[in-house]
């Protein structure tokens, strides 16, 4: 059986997402938004989103502070 495709990303759950042109410099608790496959979309608890499922999206879970809580495709 192969590995589900968000497993390659699931190492960001528990970091927070930020943007390169606000940190220049991450650290080993952080990752740049820039750096996420595209597509992608970053949801908070409060984000409005379709439910369209598109099977080549990275959703990106986070918390109101930005941490990642869970990452899958669709």
């Amino acid at each position: 059986m192969s590995e589900a495709p968000e497993a390659k990303w699931s190492h960001l759950i528990g970091k927070t997402i930020v943007s390169k042109s606000d940190v220049a410099d991450k650290s080993d608790n952080q990752f740049y938004k820039e750096d996420l496959p595209l597509p992608n979309r970053v949801l908070t608890p409060t984000s409005i989103c379709t439910r369209d499922l598109r099977p080549d999206r990275l959703n990106v879970n986070v918390d109101e502070k930005y941490v990642c809580q869970s990452v899958n495709y669709g």
